[in-house]
């Protein structure tokens, strides 16, 4: 009798896997293994030392690259073994970094096996970075030096006093993106109307001609931005254009909290010497939690710090955009 149903078992599973398999062929199923591994881009495999008895321990680990969450790598998983007519017998997270799989296919049942991330590994634009020079009034670079610039072989934004003319003409001329800053105390507290307002911003943000407004910067607004009412009206005016906006100020503000509140995407940083501390610090947000923004003074010394900056995000699967790009990701 006990024979009798074991041969049942195994021939309702091989019809069950027939049934699902019926448009691949012999071939593709014998690769299931290799298949899946090509579709989670798995890079190392180590075996591991286990007896034949032990079915409960892993028997090899399989490294991948970070950038996206096991959930996710998991549920890829699921869907490739079930499109090749297979079947996850049990999956499990092991920590945040791993988990457990053992599945079936056509051929049997395979040894279960440990995906895990590699933290050294990154799959390919799985971060964003913004880059950001802050261009004084005074500024030598974009007048005589520009050729240092052009150098650089990535995508970068200028941000320029919103009324200075020649520096706003000499970055477009660049073809980069040019980004206005206004200097927040030429800005009422007085200022009691949210149209009024409105068009005082607009007023400053149009004095040097930039041709597209997506977001601007605060410099020199600490007395404004901890003003309650005025930072109030403030954010409705950013929240009705749908612009970014950041705060330069040196100590905290307001601010922050009221755009927090409208859920508005707004920055705050502080214009620091640049130094391979402060490029490092962005690049391991940027890794660790999804996006950063680098924001430099325009400085010869500043376009050497960042020379090499494409390889180092590269390697740590990073992608160097733009403010308005990087302004529309998700919140971290």
């Amino acid at each position: 009798m006990l024979r009798l149903l074991l041969i049942f078992i195994a021939i309702t599973f091989s019809a069950a896997i027939a049934n699902t398999a019926d448009h691949l062929t012999g071939s593709d199923s014998l690769l299931l293994e290799e298949a899946l591994k090509r579709e989670l881009g798995v890079e190392k495999v180590w075996e591991l030392k286990s007896s034949v008895s032990d079915s409960a321990k892993p028997k090899a680990v399989w490294l991948v690259r970070n950038g996206m969450s096991i959930p996710n790598y998991m549920l890829r998983a699921k869907i490739e073994i079930e499109r090749r007519g297979g079947q996850v017998l049990w999956m499990r997270a092991n920590g945040e970094r791993s988990a457990l799989l053992k599945y079936m296919g056509i051929q049997g049942v395979y040894p279960i096996v440990e995906i895990r991330i590699d933290d050294n590994l990154w799959l390919a634009n799985s971060s964003k970075l913004a880059v950001i020079f802050f261009v004084y009034e005074n500024d030598k670079i974009l007048q005589g030096k520009s050729e240092l610039l052009k150098k650089l072989n990535f995508q970068y934004n200028l941000l320029v006093n919103a009324s200075d003319k020649k520096n706003i003409s000499a970055g477009e001329k660049l073809n980069v993106n040019v980004l206005p800053y206004i200097y927040m105390n030429r800005v009422s507290k007085s200022i009691k109307n949210e149209d009024k307002l409105d068009e005082r911003i607009n007023e400053l943000l149009a004095d040097g001609g930039i041709k597209e407004v997506h977001g601007f910067a605060a410099y020199n607004g600490v007395d404004y931005l901890n003003h309650q009412a005025s930072v109030e009206r403030l954010t409705n005016v950013l929240k009705k254009r749908d612009w970014w906006f950041m705060d330069l100020s040196e100590q905290k503000t307001v601010a922050q909290d009221n755009c927090d509140k409208k859920n508005l995407e707004c920055y705050r940083r502080r214009l620091e010497k640049e130094s391979e501390g402060l490029l490092n610090s962005a690049l391991r947000q940027a890794k660790k939690s999804g996006s950063a923004l680098l924001l430099l003074p325009l400085r010869e010394s500043s376009i050497e710090l960042v020379g090499d900056l494409t390889v180092q995000a590269k390697k740590q699967g990073t992608e160097i955009i733009e403010m308005t790009e990087f302004s529309k990701l998700p919140a971290q």
